[in-house]
């Protein structure tokens, strides 16, 4: 019902239009320093292309320390293999040379310093930010720009711009996982991503991390799929995209699995470590592991640059659609509620503004711990919420079987009376799941890689940052219940609970059979009714007059 420029989804109920402000809410929070990781990948990608040789490859640059292992050198990466082999065995040969150089020290690889000590100047924790990183702000800048660029004319440039960034992707995965599977050690890391642990399946933090992922490749409760949606036909086939959309997101994530351990097994194998040692979370495996990879192959600036560019190409496709879905948004607002006549180019232009400048606390000194903390709590248990509030709108206030009857209006074709039962009871156990367990695994302590321990301070803040959204909800449907008309709480909940006049399909013509057909019997069935229906004449009905002429 969001399509051909309805009214939002949400005005199904007069006390929920604030659910989908605060998901604008998320969404700029996750684009400021989201573009803030594609500065990094500029930067990355610039120095591929311009530097003779990559800079993460080697140590003795200013940014080094002495604890900068060079691979380069023969002997000491000769010496650095034969302690990795004696950690590993505990070998009785005497090895006094070799502990005089590694033990007691903590080695980095030239690429983890490149990262930490060129790219980020990092400091010493949340609480000392320093001054801004001079050269990440005509990155982050560059970043905004090629966003603002994308989005300058609506659908109109982003759906063009969407035909590269969408598939040149699936491309460079194919060269990369090609270039992969011949390094040595690939294999070792290829058969540690597809073999099944099931021992892990008992831990919250699996399935915690599982639902994140889904949560942020597919899109509910973010407000893009319904942006996007939007400019569809009223009639397009929305249950046809329901299969395709989450089958496409997890084929890719299973296919980028291949892309990636194939090549940690190669570092593995030429660091000697174990493969657990050099998966990394978070950026550290996109600017740390797979830069140190790509800098021993052959060619090493080609793959690098093919890789950033990827990244690179990757993110412009993501923030884009959440920018998109802020603009749409705050356009719409204006343009129903008749407030100001601004257009949609000087928002767009605002905003991004905006969130360049804000995104300029995300590139001081410690603006990596800055971005790990807002990242760890600005979405995921919030879109958790906003999800099950939205369900709750949806499925159980608004009524699964009138949205079951709007969806066959749409397609023109009867659909299965199970969809209200998944919605009612099926999905609203998993999302309530979801929550409980993603609540019961979070720790009272934040961690940044192994070293660093946010201060109890900074995990406040954290809570702060991930209830700023929630509140403009609770706070919009107090008011919008005290300012229903109604002589008893339960009149202003039951009044507050009704569609808003501006619900329904945009087209006039449309919208006028969608009025008729909702006073048909077809538009009326109750759940029960249907599930009748369903029954009669079903496989399940047959076996059982089947089994009950037989016991007769």
């Amino acid at each position: 019902l969001a399509n051909s420029r309805a009214v939002p989804p949400l005005q199904c109920g007069q006390y929920v239009p604030w659910v989908g402000w605060a998901t604008i809410v998320i969404t700029l929070m996750v684009s400021t320093y989201f573009n803030v990781i594609i500065a990094y990948s500029l930067m990355f990608f610039f120095e591929s292309l311009t530097m003779k040789a990559l800079p993460w490859s080697l140590c003795g640059n200013w940014w080094n320390t002495e604890n900068c292992l060079d691979y380069n050198n023969a002997s000491i990466y000769e010496s650095y293999m034969r302690y990795r082999s004696w950690e590993r065995n505990h070998s009785a040969v005497d090895y006094e040379d070799v502990f005089s150089s590694f033990v007691n020290r903590t080695i980095r690889s030239p690429s983890e310093e490149y990262f930490n000590n060129r790219v980020l100047n990092i400091s010493s924790g949340i609480d000392n930010m320093g001054g801004l990183v001079n050269h990440l702000v005509p990155c982050l800048f560059a970043s905004w720009l090629i966003t603002a660029t994308c989005l300058i004319k609506g659908v109109k440039s982003s759906g063009k711009v969407v035909y590269f960034t969408a598939i040149f992707p699936y491309v460079l995965l194919t060269i990369l996982l090609v270039r992969g599977v011949t390094l040595e050690g690939a294999t070792t890391g290829i058969m540690y991503y597809v073999k099944p642990n099931f021992t892990r399946l008992v831990e919250p933090r699996v399935w915690s991390d599982a639902a994140f992922q889904v949560f942020f490749s597919l899109g509910p409760g973010w407000g893009g799929l319904i942006t996007m949606g939007s400019y569809n036909r009223f009639n397009n086939n929305c249950l046809r995209d329901s299969y395709i959309l989450p089958m496409i997101m997890e084929l890719t994530s299973f296919f980028a699995g291949f892309v990636v351990f194939s090549v940690i097994g190669f570092m593995a194998h030429v660091t000697g470590k174990r493969i657990e040692e050099v998966v990394a979370e978070g950026p550290g495996l996109a600017f740390v592991t797979y830069p140190e990879v790509v800098s021993r192959m052959p060619m090493s600036q080609l793959w690098a640059a093919l890789f950033f560019f990827m990244v690179l190409t990757v993110g412009v496709d993501s923030v884009f659609v959440m920018v998109e879905t802020a603009i749409t948004a705050a356009h719409d607002e204006l343009k129903i509620k008749k407030k100001l006549k601004v257009k949609r180019i000087y928002i767009l232009l605002g905003a991004c503004c905006f969130m360049f400048v804000c995104g300029l606390a995300f590139i001081t000194k410690g603006g990596m711990y800055l971005l790990h903390l807002v990242d760890q709590y600005c979405a995921f248990l919030t879109v958790v919420i906003i999800c099950f509030i939205e369900l709750i709108s949806f499925a159980w206030i608004y009524g699964a079987e009138r949205i079951l009857s709007d969806f066959e209006f749409m397609i023109g074709k009867s659909l299965s009376p199970l969809w209200p039962v998944f919605w009612r009871f099926a999905t609203t156990a998993v999302v309530v799941a979801i929550f409980f367990v993603s609540v019961f695994q979070y720790s009272a302590e934040l961690k940044m890689g192994d070293d660093y321990r946010y201060p109890a301070w900074s995990i406040a803040l954290g809570w702060c940052i991930s209830c700023s959204s929630l509140v403009l909800i609770f706070i919009y449907m107090i008011w919008k219940l005290y300012d229903t008309p109604g002589e008893t709480l339960q009149q202003k909940i039951r009044n507050c609970t009704q569609p808003t006049k501006r619900w329904g399909p945009a087209n006039p013509t449309i919208r006028m059979e969608w009025e008729a057909y909702k006073n048909t019997a077809k538009y009326k069935q109750t759940l029960k009714q249907r599930l009748h229906k369903f029954y009669q004449g079903s496989p399940l009905q047959k076996y059982r007059e089947r089994m009950s002429r037989t016991a007769v």
